[in-house]
Order: C-alpha cells, then structure tokens, then sequence
C-alpha cells in the first residue's frame, strides 16, 4: 500500500481569519516504513497525520492511494477504506468506557462484517501479541494508562491494516509504560512488515524510526 499527498494545503477558517495548517507539502508512505513526524506544536504534525489517513481532506491538493485518486471522494464514503487499510492510536485511548478489552478490539472487526466467533478469537490473540490476554475481561477505568494504550495498539490490528498512525501514542504514559509501547510499534514495523507513522515530540521514538520528517509552520522543513 503506498499514500501520497501530493502539494497538500489545509487551511481553517478562524473567524475572520484563515490560516494554513498544511502548506504544500508532498510526501509518500508505504506499508513496511517506520516514520517518525516531529516538530514544533502547531506546526501541521497531526493535520498531516490525518490527511495520510483519509481522516480530513485538503483545502487544495491531492490525496492517493495505490495510484488511485481519492481526494474527490466524501469522506464518509472513505469509512471502508480507513477501518481496513488503516489503524490508528490516539494519545488518550480514546478506548469505549463500557467494553471490555476484549470488545474494544472486537470492535472494529464486528462494524467491518466479521462473524463474532471469528471477531473474538483474532481479539483474543491481538490481545496476547500485546500482552495483555490476561486482562481481556477488564473494563478500560481498571486498566493502567500503559495497558490502555496496548489494548488500543490490538484495537488499531484489529482489521489486519497496512499502516498504523499514532498520534503522540506515548504522551500520556509515564517512561516505562511508554518504553514498552514503543517496543510494541518497532515490532509491528521490523516483525510484522506494518507501516508505521508516529507523530511524536519524544527523541526515543524518533531515533527508532528509519525516516524522520521535520515540520515548521505546516511545511516539512526536514527530511522526506
């Protein structure tokens, strides 16, 4: 699978005001890339992260997939795409308060169509890649901020995507839990053959990527 953004403009309308989140920026990712988006707050990180995962669409520009031109499209029409081909972390879990871990990852697999035996079983072993079967019953509030944020990793699995974006994944860990869950994102990458895409400010995760991307003021300044 191969994204690319192609003279990508973002802007935002503040009230009598518009400003450029994105500034013609032109980059492409494939699956088996570990790339790391650093920089500066406010300088586009998280704008660019959700343009590569078809979550918003640019005030200007172009967004493909494989070749395929998908800036036109709606962008509730661009649902399907997103839960099979993409997976995406969040810095506070964003993780459903009522289910457990095992439903939480169930989740997306169950919107996508598959029968639930099957949903619960791949759950089941997402949850142990991520080591955390033993806490599959376990309602979000019981869990620590670490094992959260490994149950959202399985979540992020759950329908076998080609790339995983994580948007500030560690941000609210302390340094062990974070360690671990950067441990995690190397092996989808180095193990499992996973794109990975980390908007980060923390150096630890950016050396561990084999790309790094530099954004000022929502132009990459740095790196491709």
């Amino acid at each position: 699978m191969k994204v690319e953004l192609r003279e990508v403009w973002k802007e935002y309308r503040m009230g009598q005001v518009t400003v450029a989140a994105l500034k013609g920026v032109s980059i492409t990712i494939s699956r088996g890339e570990m790339v790391a988006i650093t920089g500066p707050s406010g300088s586009g990180k998280t704008t660019l992260l959700n343009m590569v995962g078809c979550v918003d669409k640019p005030t200007r520009g172009r967004v493909l997939i494989d070749g395929e031109d998908v800036t036109p499209t709606p962008l509730d029409r661009l649902a399907p795409l997103r839960l099979k081909k993409f997976g995406f972390i969040f810095q506070r879990f964003y993780l459903l308060p009522t289910l457990s871990a095992l439903h939480n990852v169930m989740f997306p697999m169950l919107k996508a169509g598959v029968k639930r035996a099957e949903a619960q079983k791949r759950a089941l072993e997402l949850l142990d890649t991520v080591g955390m079967r033993e806490r599959a019953t376990h309602l979000p509030y019981q869990l620590s901020g670490g094992e959260q944020q490994r149950v959202a990793i399985a979540r992020a699995l759950a329908n076998d995507p080609d790339i995983i974006l994580a948007d500030e994944p560690t941000g609210e860990l302390d340094s062990e839990s974070g360690r671990v869950v950067v441990e995690l994102l190397h092996r989808l990458w180095k193990d499992m053959g996973r794109g990975v895409v980390v908007v980060t400010h923390q150096s630890e995760i950016a050396s561990r990527c084999r790309r790094k991307i530099v954004m000022r003021d929502g132009r990459i300044v740095g790196g491709r």
